[in-house]
C-alpha cells in the first residue's frame, strides 16, 4: 500500500480531531453562558405613540402621544404586543436581554453541534473497516 495514500486520511483525522477539540471547548463556553442566564422574558422592547379619543387633540393632527414603552413577541406565529408600565421598563429590559443572550448562545450551540456531528461522521467513514 502506498504510504502517501495511507497518511492522508490520518492527517485528515488529526485535523478533524483538532477541530473537534476546539468545538468541544466552545460548547462548554456556550453551555456556561446558557446556564448562567437569569429570568427571561420573550420579546423585544420598543417605543410606541398613540392617539386619544378627544377629537380636537393635537394627536389627531399628527402629533401623537408618547413615547410609551411596549414589548412585542410572537406566539405560534402570531405577532403580539403589550404596553409596559414605566416602573417595569428596566426589569423587562434586563429580562429580554437575557432572553436574547440565551437565544444567541442556543443558535451557536446548535451550529457547533451540527459541525461536530459532521466531523464525527467523517471520522467514522474513514476509520470503519468491514471484516472480510
Amino acid at each position: 500500500m502506498d504510504n502517501k495514500t495511507q497518511s492522508e486520511p490520518v492527517s485528515d483525522i488529526s485535523s478533524m480531531r483538532g477541530r473537534l477539540r476546539i468545538l468541544h471547548q466552545e460548547q462548554l463556553e456556550i453551555l456556561h453562558i446558557m446556564m448562567d442566564c437569569g429570568p427571561m422574558i420573550v420579546g423585544s422592547l420598543y417605543q410606541t405613540y398613540r392617539s386619544c379619543s378627544y377629537p380636537n387633540c393635537r394627536c389627531h393632527k399628527g402629533e401623537k402621544h408618547g413615547p410609551f414603552p411596549a414589548i412585542s413577541y410572537s406566539v405560534n406565529g402570531t405577532h403580539k404586543s403589550r404596553p409596559i408600565r414605566q416602573d417595569d421598563v428596566l426589569a423587562v429590559q434586563k429580562k429580554t436581554q437575557e432572553y436574547h443572550r440565551f437565544q444567541k448562545a442556543l443558535t451557536r450551540w446548535r451550529a457547533v453541534f451540527r459541525e461536530s456531528e459532521v466531523l464525527l461522521e467523517k471520522i467514522r467513514e474513514i476509520c470503519v473497516e468491514y471484516y472480510q
